[in-house]
């Protein structure tokens, strides 16, 4: 969509849209536009997005143009805004300068009446989206866990929860407790900050650093925090801007704010925590990069990734073992079958059919340096040890 590399966690890549089916078609049953919802977004509403692009620019053309084109132009731009995917219309019209356009078709010389009309119904639905394109979201079985979410052409996909967060969630109220209970907990590529306020609000997190390389998204889980959330819980969560391969000159150095300053290459945190990390194959590489420069030492980091592309896990593992980290992970599956909550609390976010490739993995990483894995508690994880010559340059 317009705009949309600018906007996702980090730079162009492999992204969701790479392993879409053609239908493209959202989840029955989600809802969209005001109120609280609990649902979680997916490749379909991605999908939903760049096609709402493609047809805004051919709209934009063709009300340009005028005539009996930009009629039917703007009668079907109100009519998709008055269906289910409204969201992403909205957000794509605007990007494509659309509204600009509809003025100028009502305010012009030797119009047609109906083109006229068609015009003002699509400006007065565009003006009726605007009060209800920032949307409040709720973590079911944690009332105190509530979020804003944007349409996925204003942040990317960090303006939306995806099934990962609240999977990770239901695994953190399982096994995580006293890995985050009266500690400093980081957050990589928090987006909307779910697993954040989770950390803070129903764990005892000292303080929680909530990161991402999107300025938008992080204003978004400000105004969560001062608006949505128990003044106890907001105080103890930061918004930070991060780049995983510590780059400082990176194009989302233009997105720098004194609201959300840098974290900086020294500052180490006991606990790391993350969702939804590999939807890009450059992920496999920053992702271990940022682990290194930020996990002290003893530290433990637990994600929950959505497994697109095996060849991308495979990778981030190979890379985090190269780089002197102890690798576990369990298949969710298995998390699913040793606490049964974790699908009804994450509205069977680690279903494997929501996955290209094999549905949710639990991921637990660890300096060879640590005690082992069996101070962890989490049943099913399999590990693996960092070669011996990676031990050594670590020591």
């Amino acid at each position: 969509p317009a705009g949309f590399g600018r906007r996702t966690h980090h730079e162009e890549g492999e992204g969701p849209h790479s392993v879409l089916s053609a239908s493209g078609s959202a989840k029955p049953g989600r809802r969209r536009g005001d109120g609280e919802m609990g649902g979680t977004v997916d490749e379909a509403d991605f999908f939903e997005a760049l096609v709402a692009a493609e047809r805004c620019e051919e709209w934009a053309g063709l009300l340009g143009r005028g005539g009996a084109g930009a009629e039917a132009a703007a009668r079907e731009l109100a009519g998709v805004l008055g269906g289910g995917d409204a969201g992403a219309y909205a957000e794509e019209a605007k990007l494509a300068g659309l509204p600009a356009a509809l003025a100028r078709l009502t305010e012009g010389d030797f119009v047609a009446p109906g083109a006229v009309a068609a015009a003002q119904a699509a400006i007065v639905a565009l003006e009726r989206h605007r009060a209800a394109e920032r949307r409040v979201w709720s973590l079911p079985g944690a009332p105190d866990v509530r979020v804003y979410e944007l349409d996925l052409g204003a942040a990317g996909v960090a303006g939306r929860v995806w099934a990962a967060a609240p999977a990770l969630c239901a695994s953190l109220r399982r096994w995580g407790r006293s890995l985050v209970a009266d500690r400093e907990v980081l957050e990589l590529g928090c987006g909307c900050g779910v697993c954040a306020v989770f950390c803070a609000a129903e764990l005892g997190a000292a303080r929680v650093v909530a990161s991402d390389s999107s300025a938008a998204a992080l204003d978004c889980l400000r105004d969560s925090l001062g608006t949505l959330c128990n003044p106890s819980v907001a105080s103890r969560v930061q918004t930070r801007l991060l780049e995983w391969d510590g780059a400082a000159d990176c194009a989302a150095a233009a997105d720098s704010s004194s609201e959300h300053p840098r974290i900086g290459p020294g500052e180490l945190f006991p606990c790391i925590v993350g969702s939804d990390l590999l939807y890009e194959a450059m992920a496999s590489r920053t992702l271990p990069q940022a682990l290194g420069r930020h996990l002290a030492p003893g530290g433990r980091a637990l994600l929950c990734l959505k497994n697109r592309c095996g060849n991308n896990l495979v990778a981030f593992e190979e890379r985090a073992l190269a780089a002197g980290f102890r690798f576990g992970r369990v298949e969710a599956e298995e998390v699913a079958s040793a606490h049964r909550s974790v699908e009804a609390t994450a509205s069977k976010a680690v279903s494997a059919s929501e996955s290209s490739d094999g549905g949710h993995v639990l991921v637990a990483v660890e300096h060879s340096s640590s005690p082992g894995e069996g101070a962890w508690g989490i049943p099913g994880l399999t590990w693996k040890e960092p070669p011996e010559a990676s031990c050594a340059a670590a020591r």
